[in-house]
């Protein structure tokens, strides 16, 4: 891999961990790989039943861009949040929300 492959690589997984720690989702495992010439996130997060496996499609520009961009940020988490769900508990976004509350309850 080049450099600047890597440097890409280092600033999309930094650039994941950030979506994922918006979204609040905190005991996580995850891989970012090219895949049939795609990337794709692979994250594995833990719920109070167990773990939950789940994929999803990456723009790595989009991704890399969220880290200077909250707009793209935004954007990002509301398309992987309902990936997630399962992984969302009472410290995730939005959970101060009363709809949030009735629907962990």
């Amino acid at each position: 891999m080049a450099t600047s492959e890597r440097d890409s690589h280092a600033q999309a997984r930094a650039a994941v961990e950030r979506v994922l720690e918006s979204l609040g989702v905190r005991d996580y495992l995850y891989t970012l790989e090219h895949w049939n010439g795609r990337w794709v996130l692979s994250v594995e997060c833990a719920f109070p039943g167990g773990w939950q496996s789940t994929a999803i499609d990456v723009d790595p520009k989009r991704l890399v861009a969220s880290l200077h961009d909250l707009a793209q940020r935004e954007r990002l988490c509301a398309e992987w949040e309902p990936h997630l769900k399962a992984c969302l508990g009472p410290h995730a976004r939005g959970a101060d929300r009363p709809e949030a509350q009735v629907r962990r309850a």
